[in-house]
C-alpha cells in the first residue's frame, strides 16, 4: 500500500493479486487507485463552559459569544466538541499561548482577570486547511463595593450646598433639616459618622446622627439611615 497526501485528498495505491495455474498470468495483477477526502469542516457541534451562560445560545456557524460572571469566579473552562472528531482544537485566554485541547474533553481552568476576557477556541479541519476561531468574551464582574448616595429633598454631590436661609439674629426660630443616606452599592455600607465641623460650628448641631451602617442594596430594595441638623 502506498499513501499520498494531496491538500485535502489522499491518494491510496495497492495491488491485487490472483493466482491460478494459468502459466502465463499467474499471479494476475490490478494496480488499485482510490482518493480518501479529507473533511474541510472546521466547525464545533458543541461548547460547554464551566460558568455562565453563553449569548447567544451556541450554534455550530456563530463565532461571537458573550457572557458575564460574578467576581466569585477567578476562573473558568470550556469543553469543546468538534463536528469531526479528527479535527484539532486549540484554546487560549487573553495574552496567552495557545494550548492544545482534547475533542470533548474539558480544558484546564483559564485564568479570569476583572473586567472584560478574550476566549479563543480555534478549530482545524482535518485537511489542516480550514480554520475556524470561536471568541468568547467573558466580563468578570468587580468586587462588591459600597455606594454612598446623600439626599436632603434632592440628591446632594459631594461639596454641594445645603441652603438652611436666614435667620434673624437674636431669634428663638430655628431650621432643621433631614438627610438622607443610602447605600447603591452591592457590599454593606460601613464606619458611618457625622460631626458639624468648621468655623461657625457652634450654629449648626446634629440633632440625630445616623446608624453606622447600612445594608448593601437587594434588587430593588435600597436601604437607608437618615441624620438631623438643626440651625440656630
Amino acid at each position: 500500500i502506498s499513501l499520498g497526501l494531496v491538500g485535502s485528498e489522499m491518494c491510496i495505491r495497492d495491488r491485487l493479486r490472483i493466482a491460478s495455474n494459468d502459466s502465463d498470468e499467474n499471479p494476475f495483477l490490478v494496480s488499485l487507485s482510490g482518493k480518501a477526502i479529507l473533511s474541510n469542516d472546521a466547525s464545533l457541534s458543541q461548547l460547554v463552559t464551566s460558568a455562565g451562560t453563553l449569548i447567544p445560545v451556541f450554534g455550530k456557524n456563530t463565532l461571537s459569544y458573550a457572557m458575564t460572571v460574578p467576581n466569585t469566579v477567578a476562573s473558568i473552562a470550556v469543553t469543546p466538541t468538534a463536528t469531526r472528531s479528527s479535527a484539532r482544537i486549540k484554546t487560549k485566554i487573553n495574552e496567552a499561548p495557545y494550548v492544545n485541547a482534547t475533542n470533548a474533553v474539558r480544558t484546564a481552568l483559564m485564568p479570569l482577570s476583572v473586567g472584560e476576557n478574550q476566549l479563543l477556541v480555534q478549530v482545524t479541519a482535518p485537511d489542516n486547511l480550514e480554520v475556524r476561531t470561536y471568541v468568547l468574551t467573558v466580563t468578570r464582574s468587580a468586587p462588591p463595593a459600597p455606594q454612598i448616595a446623600v439626599a436632603q429633598g434632592a440628591p446632594l454631590l459631594p461639596q454641594s450646598q445645603s441652603d438652611f436661609g436666614d435667620l434673624m439674629v437674636g431669634s428663638s426660630a430655628v431650621v432643621e433639616k433631614t438627610y438622607v443616606i443610602q447605600n447603591l452599592g452591592d457590599a454593606a455600607l460601613t464606619g458611618l459618622s457625622a460631626v458639624i465641623a468648621g468655623a461657625d460650628a457652634t450654629s449648626y448641631q446634629l440633632t440625630k446622627i445616623p446608624a453606622t451602617s447600612v445594608a448593601a442594596k437587594s434588587g430593588q430594595i435600597i436601604a437607608e439611615t437618615t441624620l438631623k441638623v438643626r440651625f440656630n
